[in-house]
């Protein structure tokens, strides 16, 4: 039986030649090669650029970059497929979102934008009469946002909020407080000392 020789010189020895040779081949060929990016843009809630934060991307590839002084990222040489690009972890803010998929099909993603919530802390503490601490007082928020906390053991509570204008209110079963409510207004700082105290009722 005579043996079955293969023709070396008949298989394509270049992308050059296998695209001229065409067919499903070739574009499989030329899409597997083909990179592309996935870019984005980083703003605090006032729309201010945040330069230096550290993007993650998770996938058939894992990296990380840092945007510039836009607050612009990108990822580049990229293959297609499914990423995930994760907001950067700095508790200065809170993100929008945490992170978010992005498909690469054919064509480069762009838009994969975050925002970077600024938050302060507003907070106070509530005592009887004779300075001892109250704990359990329940303290309600209200205004811009709406949240409550109980004070802890040493009659602390606090809330994490934004910039916005804010009333709170304590509440618990036997106990008038002074002041029956505090305003508070949050602009780009926070807010503590707002004390409360109770008395029996």
């Amino acid at each position: 039986m005579p043996k079955k020789v293969t023709r070396y010189g008949d298989l394509p020895s270049s992308r050059e030649e296998l695209g001229r040779r065409g067919g499903r081949g070739a574009a499989a060929f030329r899409k597997r090669r083909t990179k592309y990016s996935i870019s984005g843009n980083i703003l605090d809630s006032e729309d201010t650029p945040i330069a230096g934060a550290v993007v993650k991307l998770s996938g058939r590839f894992k990296r990380q970059t840092t945007t510039d002084l836009n607050g612009d990222y990108i990822f580049e040489e990229l293959y297609e497929g499914t990423y995930r690009v994760t907001a950067p972890d700095d508790e200065t803010y809170l993100w929008s979102p945490a992170y978010q998929a992005a498909v690469i099909d054919g064509a480069d993603v762009v838009d994969v934008d975050f925002v970077g919530g600024v938050y302060y802390e507003i907070s106070g503490n509530i005592v009887d009469g004779l300075s001892a601490a109250i704990e359990g007082v329940l303290v309600t928020l209200s205004g811009d946002d709406d949240a409550t906390a109980l004070t802890d053991e040493n009659g602390d509570y606090s809330f994490i909020e934004p910039d916005g204008d804010y009333v709170l209110t304590p509440t618990a079963e036997g106990y008038a407080f002074t002041p029956d409510h505090i305003d508070v207004t949050v602009a780009a700082g926070d807010e503590t000392g707002n004390d409360f105290e109770g008395a029996g009722s």
